[in-house]
């Protein structure tokens, strides 16, 4: 049984306690969700694991115990017995109560975060998911010296949109500084043909090792806004990419980065990697 709840935005016109199903979606004539609305709130109640069975079980028998050893030390007048018992933890039955924000529609589950096994993949790309999706290591395995391609990685297959806002965790593996290669997040489209050959159409914000910096390209021309030289390093970094059709905006660890006056297109959130690998996780896309 599920204890979350399905949390309308304050101007839908849903009764008290409806829950979303899988075929279910909001009339277009209702206003947008505000911002970053949690569409789910509560914790899941889970059936109890074998180990909290045994757990339960052994406490019982802790518990009777100390009562027949208050009851056969007879305490003396006035003195209180006391009990003390050290609750076993299990981490498998530790559960939090993060709201989880709808990564699009419909949000047929309450999991914050998007499934990238679910996306298409371009390219000459290879993926490890864990997680249960929310994260996936894409790895090309070539350099732009053996690339059979340069257009590699990994697109949505549910959301569409012409603004934005794409949020989560990244880690580049094995790129160096000084050397072609590099990771990308951004909106569009792959054009007609092969996926494994096929070009990609949209733009994007680039952590570009190559070029020393963050770059904001327009695809499949490769054109660009400039680059904003930074020290790009191996490490998790939080990430905030968000694009519409006046600009582009990268936010790193909480610290604007980029920002362009020049917008994108519409189309569908990818992630781009090329001549080598990268680690992207807990993502949400949020179109607004």
């Amino acid at each position: 049984m599920n204890g979350r709840a399905f949390n309308p935005p304050p101007d839908w016109p849903v009764e008290p306690g409806f829950a979303p199903g899988p075929d279910w979606a909001p009339d277009p004539a209702w206003p947008p969700a505000p911002d970053g609305w949690r569409f789910w709130t509560g914790t899941p109640r889970r059936t109890p694991s074998a180990a909290a069975v045994v757990a339960a079980v052994g406490l019982t028998a802790l518990l009777v115990a100390a009562l027949v050893g208050v009851a056969t030390s007879r305490p003396s007048p006035g003195e209180v017995p006391e009990i003390s018992l050290e609750l076993p933890v299990h981490q498998e039955d530790r559960e939090s109560s993060l709201t989880g924000v709808a990564p699009g529609w419909p949000p047929t589950s309450p999991e914050p975060f998007l499934d990238f096994a679910a996306w298409q993949s371009f390219g000459a790309v290879h993926v490890d998911f864990a997680d249960d999706g929310r994260t996936v290591v894409v790895d090309t395995r070539d350099t732009v010296e053996t690339w059979r391609t340069k257009w590699s990685g990994l697109i949505s297959t549910r959301t569409s949109a012409c603004a934005v806002r794409i949020v989560g965790r990244v880690r580049d593996r094995d790129h160096a500084v000084g050397r072609a290669g590099g990771f990308a997040i951004g909106l569009g489209e792959l054009l007609p043909g092969d996926p494994v050959k096929a070009e990609l159409a949209g733009s994007a914000v680039q952590f570009d090792f190559g070029m020393r910096g963050f770059r904001t390209a327009v695809y499949p021309a490769d054109a660009d806004h400039g680059v904003r030289p930074a020290d790009l390093d191996n490490r998790w970094h939080d990430i905030e990419v968000v694009i519409d059709s006046g600009s582009h905006t990268l936010t790193v660890d909480g610290s604007q980065v980029v920002r362009t006056t020049a917008g994108g297109q519409c189309g569908r959130p990818f992630i781009r990697v090329w001549a080598g690998s990268t680690e992207f996780s807990d993502f949400t896309v949020t179109p607004f």
